[in-house]
């Protein structure tokens, strides 16, 4: 039987009970899991996670898990240049076009450090993504390709769509359009 506890409440408790955790061995952590499940109302696993983790409580920052960042804005920003000077390719032929670029890169903008040259030599088609990904989301999908579907000559000339009843092979129709430039 639970009681019914405010969520600051709850907060409080599982920060002594934390500490508390951390001290007792495996018979003393099972009952103090059994209690905190009935003072709280949580699922027995659920406890044990909230009891074993490193979450935050009250306001203190965790610290980020895994490795640490290898690449930061530095490559970003070179990326973001030759991305755009090469037409924005996808993330594949923008990798392959690296080591062509790079030269016309440091021509133009000055050298770049040996370590940022190898770590751009050496990045990922995913990495390359999700540098990228922040302004490509603000360039959005629009205005990459300059060719655009045209209506005007859609409309001046009639396409036959209907069935046509022909029995026999080698039956084709087709039109010449003809034009003041063309030479007949």
């Amino acid at each position: 039987m639970s009681l019914k506890m405010s969520e600051k409440s709850r907060e409080e408790v599982l920060i002594l009970m934390r500490e508390r955790y951390k001290k007792r061995g495996r018979k003393g952590r099972s009952k103090l899991i059994d209690d905190f499940c009935a003072m709280c109302g949580y699922e027995r696993k659920y406890a044990i996670k909230l009891l074993g983790s490193k979450r935050r409580v009250e306001g203190k920052l965790s610290k980020r898990g895994g490795a640490h960042a290898k690449y930061g804005d530095a490559e970003a920003t070179v990326l973001k240049t030759i991305w755009q000077a090469a037409e924005q390719p996808c993330k594949i032929r923008l990798k392959a076009a690296l080591p062509l670029w790079l030269p016309h890169f440091e021509a133009e903008h000055g050298g770049l450090e040996a370590e940022l040259r190898e770590r751009l030599l050496a990045i990922s088609p995913a990495t390359i993504e999700r540098l990228l990904s922040s302004y490509k989301a603000s360039v959005g999908s629009r205005g990459r390709c300059g060719t655009r579907p045209g209506t005007l000559l859609r409309r001046d000339i009639p396409v036959r769509t209907e069935h046509w009843d022909v029995a026999g092979p080698g039956w084709v129709e087709a039109e010449k359009v003809w034009s003041p430039t063309s030479t007949v």
